[in-house]
């Protein structure tokens, strides 16, 4: 499950799950109705300081979201806790494509 809000410029949403191949397809939906839903933005920023662990498909997930972000002449920000989430995040170097703040 996914919530939303729009802060001035920025498209904020909160995953508020594991991002695992069981949700996936789901979580990807949601995030792109509300990309669609929600035209006045130019950062999209994804939290998941909710999510305790993201899957190769989870990544994956990210990834077309990233491109999908870009394509648009948006960027892309997220909040993760130090962890799992963070880690693959670093593994997949994705850190280098989306703006991250680490929260402890």
């Amino acid at each position: 499950m996914i919530s939303t809000s729009l802060e001035g410029k920025k498209l904020a949403v909160t995953i508020n799950e594991d991002v695992i191949s069981t949700s996936v397809d789901r979580l990807h939906g949601e995030i792109l109705e509300q990309m669609n839903n929600n035209k006045a933005w130019d950062e999209l920023h994804v939290d998941l300081t909710k999510t305790g662990r993201v899957d190769s498909m989870g990544i994956n997930m990210l990834v077309m979201i990233l491109s999908e972000t870009k394509r648009r002449g948006a960027i892309m920000s997220a909040a993760v806790l130090e962890g799992m989430v963070y880690d693959a995040l670093l593994f997949t170097r994705l850190d280098r494509q989306i703006k991250l703040t680490v929260k402890r």
